[in-house]
């Protein structure tokens, strides 16, 4: 029949060679279906035939069957892999097989910040419906790196807590081998304890080492530290967050071993997940003799080496709170203009400033 056109039309076999060929390459090639870009998931156990038929039925492709002779002619037919995918608008049929070939599945991403304990931690990731599964995974204050992580959907809970170990591990392991010579810390727990303390204590990079002196240097001279976020790691039994409440000076008296105002040295543990920076500045602290500090009003602290200069600098925060209190009673204050940065947290070594910073400032 083709022969008896072909002879009766007088049109030559390559000439129809190359018309088929470049119908094909245009079916293969060019040719879609699909005027908006979709997400559909295959799922594993998927038969090439399943995967075909869905994605014919959600337009990705027009021809399910062609799609399959597509990968049979490959030899990907038992390639194609599970996983949710993004086909973006006009994907030709060797674009789709192409994408499902590779295994490029969508990348999520979730942020875990700096300063959080793990039960913070966990309702983060509790709250996540793209991670699946239960947390069995053990996990330790101190332990998990804060940073960006990446994953696929139906990650494991479980998945994203042994990335953040094996991250802290490796970090730790770096900036341990490379510590100042002239540390009070006798091992990495409490090089991550004092990294957690000087985490919630100042978000400020060019503060961090400093703040790290004046710990570094209170411990050498056998000081308590007095440092207020471990006593609200204590009262929240470890949650790390006052939750709206205001820290009072009962609370200063709490027994508890994290307790830096009644007892000396570190804690027993860190009392947050510190980032890099933060542990960074616990092995590498300013060489300073300063041994306190106090809020400066702007997000930032002043640092001084005796008490009576400490004195002064809290006198001056004080005419500064003042003129928060009024800007507040009045009405017209914009408290986060002048005292309410990420910064100004958990930075205060006098009772009433701990007690007026959780009024105007929540942790985090």
């Amino acid at each position: 029949m083709i022969k008896k056109i072909l002879k009766q039309h007088r049109i030559p076999v390559w000439k129809m060679a190359v018309l088929f060929g470049t119908v094909l390459f245009c079916l293969i090639f060019i040719h879609s279906t699909l005027e908006k870009s979709k997400v559909i998931s295959i799922e594993p156990g998927e038969t090439l035939s399943d995967i075909a038929a869905k994605l014919e039925q959600e337009d990705i492709i027009y021809s399910k069957n062609l799609f399959k002779t597509l990968t049979y002619a490959t030899g990907t037919q038992n390639q194609l892999k599970s996983g949710e995918y993004f086909f973006p608008v006009y994907s030709s049929l060797w674009s789709v097989k192409n994408i499902l070939v590779s295994g490029k599945t969508i990348s999520y991403r979730i942020t875990i910040p700096e300063g959080l304990t793990v039960k913070q931690i966990t309702e983060i990731l509790e709250q996540d419906d793209r991670l699946t599964g239960e947390i069995t995974e053990s996990m330790k204050d101190g332990y998990l790196l804060p940073d960006t992580y990446f994953f696929t959907k139906g990650t494991s809970k479980n998945a994203i807590i042994v990335q953040m170990k094996n991250a802290m591990d490796k970090v730790l392991d770096e900036e341990w081998e490379y510590r100042a010579n002239y540390l009070p810390l006798k091992n990495k727990n409490e090089a991550l304890a004092l990294a957690s303390i000087i985490e919630k204590e100042t978000s400020i990079a060019g503060e961090r080492a400093i703040v790290s002196s004046v710990f570094v240097n209170r411990l050498k001279k056998g000081m308590r530290l007095q440092t207020d976020p471990t006593v609200v790691y204590a009262i929240t039994n470890g949650y790390g967050h006052m939750r709206g409440k205001r820290l009072l000076r009962k609370h200063l008296k709490v027994n508890s071993s994290y307790n830096t105002y009644r007892n000396k040295g570190l804690p027993p543990a860190p009392i947050a997940n510190p980032g890099r920076a933060a542990i960074y500045a616990a092995l590498h602290p300013a060489q300073t003799k300063y041994l306190y500090f106090v809020a400066d009003g702007t997000g930032g602290h002043v640092f001084a080496q005796t008490y009576d200069q400490h004195n002064k600098n809290r006198v001056e925060w004080q005419k500064i709170r003042k003129e928060i209190d009024k800007e507040n009673k009045s009405g017209g204050g914009n408290t986060t203009k002048t005292s309410m940065t990420p910064a100004f947290k958990n930075t205060f070594h006098n009772h009433e400033d701990v007690i007026f910073a959780r009024k105007y400032h929540a942790m985090h």
